[in-house]
């Protein structure tokens, strides 16, 4: 989700926006990460804005290589294919990448507006 950026949140984050996109994965793996810390975690992308979306450890690799310290690899993104990003600061809210759930996000914004 893209989300108005909090004022408390560090400006290196965002530091050329306004808004914020988190995400809550369904991999177990990073949920136990996550809940191992007790804290969110702030990570790029696995893919270059506007470039086809990395699904495994190896497409990231290639994609952005030493660009990031360090590459979770558990497989297969789950489903396939990368997670629908909605914009929930934008009105209405919009998709703004079509992913895994998107038919599901669709029918909810649908919902929304009724």
């Amino acid at each position: 989700m893209v989300l108005p950026r909090a004022t408390h949140l560090l400006r290196v984050l965002t530091p050329n926006s306004e808004s914020v996109a988190v995400r809550v994965p369904a991999h177990p793996t990073v949920l136990r990460l996550v809940a191992l810390l007790g804290a969110p975690l702030a990570t790029t992308s696995a893919n270059i804005s506007g470039e086809r979306e990395a699904v495994t450890a190896e497409e990231v690799q290639a994609v952005l290589g030493e660009r990031v310290p360090l590459i979770l690899d558990d497989g297969r993104c789950p489903g396939g294919i990368a997670s629908t990003v909605i914009d929930v600061a934008a009105d209405p809210p919009r998709i703004l990448r079509r992913g895994a759930l998107g038919d599901e996000v669709e029918a909810f914004l649908q919902a929304l507006q009724r």
